[in-house]
């Protein structure tokens, strides 16, 4: 007898989660794709084993207590790698969220919710200090491509346009909206306080559209596969990779190598900025607990 064999590009999840001081490879559906369906039922999709571990770990995320398996590295340079790495990855797992929320009109309070995670991601990923991104993480990026730019990340694509006719629509979102934009504009000016991106410095344009093989490069330079992956899969991704950045924060803490980003910006932007900061660490465990709990995937309910 024929069994349906599932759509999943992941390899068996181990018995438990351990997440040494490395990155991992993400895999992701093709950016304008949906997850697939693997055809089987929770109880026999490879990826509910993932979850069952996670679930034993997201009590102590709950009750506030350090994630202690999941071990970030341990020197700084290696945190800057680490850090720009998986912040991305995050963050791709997070627009995902964030352009299916807007695409069937999410509450406010959800959208609202998704952007202040990009936002901590942001802060996240760009938390070393300026010498060691001029030493470590900008040639990496140079080597790679002269040109490389932010603007080829596959599934930031649209988020721009559509959040912009989401603010429209709620002006309420305006205020989290803006934040978003001052942080990006922040860390940016931190970290490359002469201005100028590698795409400019290379005498190209902001704006053009990416081709094909830029979208590429930029998937494979941060570790990313694309192909067919079932919402079981990516789900669990989301909570993996959430929990990396929330052990690395309990570890290491939000900034580990200098002042904190609020500390550098003008007075009109720093409280907003401080405010994000401080909640940094609640926000990404909510977000991990509303995964754990939401979407098409009836994950174990936590007990009481």
């Amino acid at each position: 007898m024929n069994t349906v064999q599932p759509i999943i590009q992941i390899t068996r999840p181990p018995k438990r989660v351990t997440v040494w001081g490395r990155n991992e490879t993400l895999r992701l559906p093709e950016p304008w794709q949906a997850a697939a369906d693997c055809g089987l039922g929770v109880t026999e999709c490879p990826a509910v084993e993932w979850a069952a571990e996670l679930e034993s770990l997201s009590v102590a995320v709950e009750l506030k207590f350090p994630v202690e398996v999941l071990l970030p590295p341990a020197q700084a340079v290696d945190v800057a790698w680490y850090r720009w790495i998986t912040g991305h990855q995050t963050a791709f797992l997070g627009w995902r969220a964030l352009r299916t929320a807007l695409a069937r009109a999410a509450p406010t309070s959800e959208i609202a919710a998704l952007l202040d995670l990009y936002s901590v991601l942001l802060l996240y990923t760009g938390s070393c200090s300026p010498s060691v991104y001029e030493r470590l993480i900008r040639p990496r990026m140079m080597r790679w491509r002269p040109d490389f730019s932010g603007e080829w990340a596959p599934d930031h694509q649209g988020i721009p346009r559509a959040l912009k006719q989401a603010v429209e629509d709620h002006p309420q979102l305006r205020s989290t909206r803006r934040v978003n934009v001052q942080v990006h504009a922040a860390v940016a000016e931190r970290l490359v306080p002469q201005g100028g991106s590698l795409l400019q410095d290379a005498g190209r344009h902001a704006g053009d559209e990416p081709s094909e093989e830029e979208f590429g490069s930029y998937d494979r330079f941060f570790d990313t596969e694309r192909g067919p992956v079932c919402e079981h899969a990516l789900r669990a991704q989301f909570l993996h990779w959430l929990l990396k950045v929330v052990s690395d924060v309990e570890s290491c803490g939000l900034y580990y190598d200098g002042a904190p980003l609020s500390a550098a910006v003008a007075e009109d932007k720093r409280e907003s900025i401080a405010a994000l900061e401080h909640d940094a660490l609640a926000l990404l465990r909510r977000r991990f607990l509303n995964v754990m709990r939401e979407g098409p995937w009836a994950f174990p309910r936590m007990s009481s």
